[in-house]
């Protein structure tokens, strides 16, 4: 699999500093301090301790007792915060640090995007969001392999358990707007795929809180593209994604593996990963990758706050929740 820029290339200069110390943290990390001529400088992390433990493990020098601190030192911050502490964290590190990664979603819901966007207007900070799936080798080798001639139906399957959530302990209001926090992984395959903007969705099977079940959507893109939306909530089902055109079936099923069924044929040809995704969490190294290419002026795939927010509307839509 290609990627934008040769691998040996430097980044000499970039200075990135972590904002959280969690898993999520750890995986950015370790995706960054591959990237040559990156260097970890510094960490900042509600709680201390597990910010020292994060700062033995990558040799990064410095932990940091608040974000407008580390954000003077670096060139770049990487956010992995609880999703809903993000927008308060996020608009301090913007107006520290003029580059900053969020973790996805940008924000509770889309509400707290869009005070997330007005913020980022203020500060002049650029901001990037980690929608990794879109940098996933079964995402890029689908993308390459579709080609741009016919119409493409998108078919999304998702699958939510709150009950799940809840026993990982997570708060109240992040189970109510979840999803915006987990479902963004799915239907950020809508604006992947889709091609122009999404100029109706129909909602055919509502969100009802009160009874989980199925949520079903019908998208309509400017481009004639077509999505179909399966939510199951307490329900079992699978992640995936699949793509049909004229000429040929993609099926992500695990997202990060991808089948190629051509016409004519009933079989799947199943793609490699890239080693990349073998080796790290899948996308975040390409991820990072591209954010230091967009950082350095040149060409990337990173995704901006303003592309993100994109998805985040289509949740609503689908969700009819802001």
């Amino acid at each position: 699999m290609m990627i934008s820029v040769n691998e040996e290339e430097s980044a000499e200069g970039i200075r990135v500093g972590l904002v959280g110390a969690g898993n999520m943290a750890i995986e950015h990390a370790r995706a960054f301090s591959d990237v040559k001529g990156v260097k970890l400088v510094g960490i900042h992390s509600r709680t201390r301790k597990r910010a020292e433990d994060v700062s033995r493990q990558f040799d990064i020098p410095v932990v940091a007792d608040s974000v407008e601190r580390l954000g003077l030192e670096c060139d770049l911050l990487v956010v992995a915060v609880p999703v809903h502490v993000m927008e308060e964290v996020a608009i301090k590190c913007m107006a520290s640090c003029p580059v900053v990664l969020l973790e996805k979603p940008a924000g509770l819901n889309l509400s707290s995007s869009l005070r997330i966007k007005q913020a980022q207007e203020i500060s002049g900070a650029k901001v990037y969001v980690g929608l990794n799936r879109r940098c996933l080798s079964s995402t890029l080798t689908a993308l390459d392999g579709l080609g741009d001639e016919s119409t493409r139906l998108i078919q999304i399957e998702d699958q939510q358990d709150l009950e799940r959530a809840r026993r990982f302990g997570h708060d109240k209001e992040v189970l109510t707007s979840w999803m915006f926090a987990n479902s963004i992984h799915t239907i950020d395959y809508f604006s992947i795929f889709g091609r122009g903007g999404v100029k109706e969705v129909n909602v055919l099977e509502a969100w009802n809180p009160e009874k989980l079940g199925r949520v079903v959507a019908h998208l309509k893109f400017e481009s004639g593209d077509t999505g179909i939306y399966v939510g199951r909530w307490a329900q079992p089902g699978p992640w995936s994604a699949t793509i049909t055109n004229d000429d040929a079936r993609w099926e992500l099923c695990p997202l990060e593996r991808a089948g190629f069924q051509a016409k004519g044929t009933r079989n799947l040809e199943v793609k490699e990963l890239s080693q990349w995704d073998c080796n790290f969490k899948p996308g975040f190294r390409m991820q990072a990758q591209e954010v230091v290419n967009a950082i350095k002026g040149r060409e990337n795939r990173a995704v901006s706050l303003k592309q993100s927010l994109h998805t985040m509307d289509v949740i609503s839509k689908i969700y009819e929740c802001t």
